[in-house]
């Protein structure tokens, strides 16, 4: 386990695009994993109501509805999930 767990979430915007990295320090994701995360029923969690649909919905939402992008990757630390987001102006 790890002394001291943490999630950092980080907000930039450029110009018309939100960026939010969301990382931890929980030691990363598994190689054979990273590729499959955000793949329908994919868990490697050994709990019985581990469905595989979380990510998945995450970017499903965030690429079809947001029209954006969602990638994951590991950093020294941990597990790295980085956001963008096109900025829209409300229209009255």
């Amino acid at each position: 386990a790890i002394e001291h767990p943490a999630i950092t979430i980080e907000l930039a915007r450029k110009k018309t695009t939100l960026f939010i990295e969301i990382s931890d320090n929980g030691g990363g994701i598994a190689k054979e994993s990273l590729e499959k995360i955000f793949d329908l029923y994919y868990t490697n969690k050994k709990r019985p109501n581990s469905s595989g649909l979380g990510l998945y919905m995450a970017k499903l939402i965030i690429e079809q509805k947001m029209h954006g992008v969602i990638s994951a990757k590991n950093s020294n630390l941990g597990a790295r999930f980085q956001i963008e987001i096109p900025l829209v102006s409300a229209k009255k």
